[in-house]
């Protein structure tokens, strides 16, 4: 997972989004940074539902496991 924890903070900041901007977009709810925050830090493992919609509110596919 810290292979996709990377992939995603850097697609994050390439996009110039905040952790909060980017909970934001997947949640509705800017409050849920913290739970983002967790994913990047590896200390949350992530269903593959919950990377489907981080992959998508970051316009990416699977590109990170190549």
């Amino acid at each position: 997972m810290q292979r996709f924890a990377d992939f995603m903070k850097k697609k994050r900041e390439a996009m110039g989004l905040t952790q909060g901007e980017l909970a934001e977009i997947i949640f509705g709810d800017a409050t849920r940074q913290d739970y983002i925050s967790r994913i990047e830090t590896g200390k949350k493992d992530i269903s593959l539902k919950s990377m489907d919609a981080i992959l998508e509110a970051l316009n990416a596919d699977v590109e990170f496991l190549e």
